[in-house]
C-alpha cells in the first residue's frame, strides 16, 4: 500500500510540474539570483526520488529518473514555442542534477 501511494503521488506530481511548466512563469516565493534554478532542481530531485522509493528495482527507478530528466528537456522545448516561457539550457542541467541528486537522495531513504 505505501509504494503504490508513492507512485501516485509521483504520478500527481508529474502532472502538477507539467502544468507549472506550460502556464505562464509563477512569481517564485524567494528572490535571489539562480532562484528558478534551484526551484528546478528541487522539483526534479522530488520527482526522481519517489519512483527511488516507491519502485523495489533499482532498474526501474534508474529508467524513472532518465524519464524525469527527459521530461525536463522536452518541457524546456516546449517553453520555447510558448510566449510567456522561455527554453533555457540553464533550466535542463538544473533538472538533470536535481533527478540525479533525487535518485541518490531516494536510494539513502529507501535503505
Amino acid at each position: 500500500m505505501w509504494k503504490k501511494s508513492v507512485l501516485c503521488l509521483w504520478a500527481i506530481s508529474i502532472v502538477y510540474v507539467i502544468f507549472e511548466s506550460i502556464t505562464p512563469t509563477p512569481d517564485f516565493p524567494a528572490d535571489f539570483n539562480f532562484a528558478d534554478k534551484v526551484y528546478h532542481a528541487l522539483a526534479y530531485a522530488w520527482l526522481a526520488a519517489l519512483p527511488t522509493v516507491g519502485f523495489r528495482q533499482r532498474k526501474a527507478a534508474l529508467y524513472a529518473t532518465g524519464a524525469m530528466i527527459v521530461l525536463g528537456v522536452a518541457l524546456e522545448i516546449v517553453q520555447a514555442f510558448l510566449p510567456t516561457r522561455s527554453c533555457e539550457l540553464g533550466d535542463m542541467l538544473a533538472d538533470a542534477v536535481g533527478a540525479v541528486s533525487g535518485f541518490y537522495l531516494g536510494s539513502l531513504i529507501k535503505k
